[in-house]
């Protein structure tokens, strides 16, 4: 451990400080580059007033914080996302304030989500406990990336979170939702609409298959009042 437990170690300046060990001590980012190693984990990070950024060590590393996190308005936090399941993660057991921090995200190693089975796809960047807290909000996000995901930027507020715009041919976008940390793939409405208008006419026909299969052969249907009575006998005798 860097230090003993309820004591705080500042990192401030550098071109890119590694913390590779475990810390029983809560961390203070105040300026420069904080790399963290993978799998390891500290009991705070607090950012301070001074430009900083808080990386990971690994494509897919992830860092716990045993207790709070609290971001600052001159905080970048960079994740990079390489597959469905292999990106960086900072599973966070206590509260999470962002406090219009900045997000950075690498996605030039992320295959291609443009497939319907993606949609609703969440990356949960900010993982937390049961009991954990949202406050803030997101100060903005940045995106790198290749082929696809080149068009992402610049990202926007919608519904008081950010998102991007769209990519691939099915039109779908991704939306950070600050009140959890997720990273999630969304589709555009009008690509919902023409899904949901497929579905519909794939079920018609298939409500249509079912009733003809109940129709017997060569029965086009009733054909006069007599097809229902059976047939007509007259009595000729009695009308003499």
């Amino acid at each position: 451990a860097i230090s003993g437990p309820g004591s705080t170690v500042t990192f401030t300046g550098g071109g890119g400080t590694a913390l590779n060990t475990n810390s029983t001590a809560g961390i203070e980012l105040n300026g420069g580059d904080l790399v963290l190693a993978d799998g390891k984990s500290i009991a705070s990070f607090t950012s301070g007033a001074t430009l900083s950024q808080l990386l990971f060590g690994s494509p897919d590393g992830s860092i716990v914080v045993n207790a709070d996190y609290v971001a600052s308005s001159d905080l970048t936090t960079e994740f990079k996302i390489s597959s469905l399941a292999s990106y960086n993660q900072l599973a966070v057991d206590g509260n999470v304030t962002f406090n219009s921090q900045q997000l950075a995200l690498d996605l030039t190693s992320l295959g291609e989500l443009s497939s319907i089975g993606d949609r609703g796809t969440s990356f949960d960047l900010f993982s937390s406990g049961t009991s954990s807290i949202y406050t803030g909000n997101i100060g903005g996000i940045t995106s790198l990336g290749l082929g696809d995901y080149a068009s992402l930027g610049p990202w926007f507020l919608e519904n008081g979170s950010y998102r991007s715009n769209t990519f691939g041919a099915n039109g779908n976008y991704f939306y950070f939702d600050q009140t959890n940390g997720n990273l999630v793939v969304v589709p555009e409405p009008s690509a919902m609409v023409v899904a949901g208008i497929g579905v519909a006419l794939a079920g018609w026909r298939m409500v249509r298959r079912r009733k003809g299969a109940k129709t017997p052969a060569g029965v086009g249907g009733r054909v006069g009042a007599d097809r229902r009575h059976g047939p007509v006998i007259c009595d000729l005798r009695s009308a003499q």
